[in-house]
């Protein structure tokens, strides 16, 4: 076995075997850099404060990943299969897309999830990078997650200890810690993933990494995540398995002194969520989600929904029972399971070339630091949902794991006893940086380069805009020129429109006679939404709200029926005909609609109490009679 300079590749009883080290090479830097990059990045000057700086990052890694990823797809070696069946997954993931629903969200992604087509070209890119890089390479790789990682448990000590009121760092839920990745669950991803980094150098050397530990274990707890704690479990188990009883333990009591150092700092929240919940809440949704998938996929087999489109598959098939428990109150826009969001969105075929990727990379992976890194975290994937950060890194640091495993030569290319790039070595191994990059591949590599800067650009400046659109000044709360900017540097996606949509309809209540123009305006922006989304039964209650506005009762009633042929059980829509069917003092109708509203919000104890108010001045109309 072949191992990777700093990388905690483990003997019997933890013994360590290191490789030459060599210079590092751009991939290698590019790999530092951006791993750290897809943690740190964040700016309180876009609406979405961590996604869309993020996902301009990954962009990059699936620009700078074509050529590796090509090497690899060629190379005479067995990581060759898992190349394949990333390539096969992506193609199949590409076609799903572009029949899809709707294919520019398919390509993109929801807003602020982003695991569309492009968020999946990223996670290959980074497999490849980190399947490419040598032995000093993976020294600045390793580098950078930790950077990241320390970074992300600073900023979640900041969060915890002075509780910000204000700006993008304020607590997620006025609770939870979520550093600079906008939702705890991400931020107990990376930090388990760290942890499982640093594993091996701690058990051997605490003094030096002990304080590195404590940091994470602290941030770890102040996202109050309660699955973290069966991850750490296992860890400390496969410290006392490799390193012994003595140098295992002693990484145990590390992870326990900094779970006690935030709880004593304000840490009481872990223990509050762990103490409440309940079966219906942690256990329950998820295997009702999961089984509404498989029944999805039975009736879309071959190329599912479409990538990040999982949302309109649960709709489209939602039972009342599956509604009443599950969606009321809920927007499912993610599986919480890597391979249930894989089979739902891409099929069996996207699933079955999926599978071949994992179990060809897995052949391949060397029991090294960097492996104990992604399936830390692609085990916290298996009960939550996918982010623009996380899943490049997981692939990141798979992909580094089989490099490992593949000894790169970087003598001069006038060795004329240096195999090439992509060749077998006399030990079998694959080199991959034996020779400088065609020119083919440095014009491939810029543009592609060129296109996820000018693709990222657009994200973040029209995230900027959209930002400014609605947090404009003091006493002129929004900004309709910003609002259009936004809508057309992101036309890919709906929510820029509603919010140029919303500000025409803020106008119009200071409008006086042009009150209508400016509803009209509203109404327009609204269907433009719509036609970015048109499986959303939400932007279609939306819509016919903005007819009814305008008086238009029959291109209303027709946007709420277009809502239920979405989703058939969706209350905005039973609510919104029950509210037209009164405005047209049609109260039999109207009743009917609010009582099937009802049976749809069962556990919805404010939305109850408003549809049985709405519902008892229907009845009494209708008894009286009155018009």
């Amino acid at each position: 076995m072949v191992l990777a300079p700093g990388s905690d590749a483990l003997g019997s009883r933890g013994a360590v075997l290191r490789a030459r080290s060599t210079s590092v090479s751009g991939l290698g830097a590019f790999a530092a850099f951006g791993a750290a990059a897809l943690c740190l990045a964040f700016s309180s000057k876009v609406n979405s404060e961590s996604f869309t700086p993020k996902f301009a990052v990954a962009l990059l890694f699936a620009a700078v990943g074509i050529v590796p990823l090509a090497r690899l797809f060629r190379a005479p070696s067995a990581i060759r299969w898992a190349a394949r069946g990333a390539v096969g997954f992506l193609l199949v993931a590409l076609v799903s897309a572009l029949v899809s629903p709707s294919p520019a969200l398919g390509i993109f992604g929801l807003y602020t999830w982003g695991t569309g087509w492009l968020l999946w070209l990223a996670a290959v890119g980074a497999f490849a990078i980190g399947a490419s890089l040598g032995p000093e390479d993976r020294c600045w790789l390793f580098a950078g997650l930790l950077v990241g990682a320390l970074g992300n448990a600073l900023v979640a000590v900041y969060q915890i200890v002075v509780q910000p009121q204000g700006g993008g760092l304020v607590l997620y839920d006025g609770l939870q810690a979520d550093g600079l990745l906008g939702n705890p669950i991400h931020l107990e991803a990376l930090l388990l993933g760290a942890l499982a980094l640093v594993l091996g150098r701690a058990c051997r050397s605490p003094l030096r990494w002990g304080a590195a530990v404590m940091l994470l274990a602290v941030g770890l707890e102040f996202t109050f995540e309660r699955f973290a704690l069966g991850i750490l479990v296992l860890l400390v188990l496969y410290a006392l398995y490799s390193y012994g009883l003595r140098r295992g333990g002693v990484f145990a009591v590390l992870i326990g002194i900094g779970y006690g150092i935030a709880y004593l700092s304000g840490g009481s929240g872990l223990g509050q969520r762990v103490t409440s919940g309940s079966a219906d809440t942690t256990f329950g949704i998820r295997p009702r989600v999961w089984l509404e998938g498989a029944h999805y996929l039975l009736h879309h087999p071959l190329l599912g929904v479409g990538p990040g489109q999982f949302r309109t598959a649960m709709d489209s098939t939602a039972t009342l029972s599956f509604f009443q428990n599950v969606l009321a109150g809920r927007i499912l826009t993610d599986g919480h399971d890597i391979f249930a969001e894989v089979a739902v969105t891409t099929g069996f075929l996207g699933l079955i070339c999926f599978l071949v990727w994992l179990t060809g990379a897995a052949r391949m992976v060397a029991r090294c630091s960097f492996l104990g890194f992604g399936a830390a975290m692609i085990a916290v994937g298996l009960v939550e949902p996918m982010n623009v950060a996380i899943l490049p890194l997981v692939f990141l640091g798979l992909g580094a794991a089989t490099a490992v495993r593949m000894r790169t030569h970087d003598k001069p290319a006038a060795d004329a006893s240096q195999p090439e790039s992509g060749q077998l070595t006399p030990n079998g191994a694959v080199t991959l940086n034996a020779r400088r990059a065609s020119p083919y591949a440095i014009v491939t590599t810029i543009v592609a380069l060129a296109i996820a800067l000018l693709l990222g650009g657009t994200m973040v400046v029209g995230d900027a805009y959209m930002f400014n659109g609605t947090h404009h000044a003091l006493g002129q709360p929004y900004d309709i020129v910003s609002a259009k900017d936004a809508s057309s540097l992101l036309p890919y996606w709906p929510d820029s429109a509603l919010v140029v949509a919303q500000i025409e309809a803020f106008d119009s209540t200071s409008a006086g006679p042009g009150a209508r123009a400016a509803l009209a305006q509203s109404r327009n922006w609204t269907a433009v939404a719509v036609n970015r989304d048109r499986s959303n039964p939400y932007l279609w209650v939306l819509l016919a709200g903005g007819d009814i506005d305008l008086r238009e009762y029959g291109r209303a009633k027709a946007d709420y029926l277009r809502a239920l042929s979405c989703d058939k059980w969706y209350a905005g829509a039973f609510e919104g005909l029950g509210r037209l069917a009164g405005i047209q003092h049609k109260w039999q109708t109207a009743i009917h609609w609010y009582r099937l509203a009802l049976v749809t919000v069962v556990k919805d104890t404010q939305d109850i109490v408003l549809l049985r108010s709405e519902l008892a001045f229907a009845e009494r109309n209708a008894r009286t009679g009155h018009s």
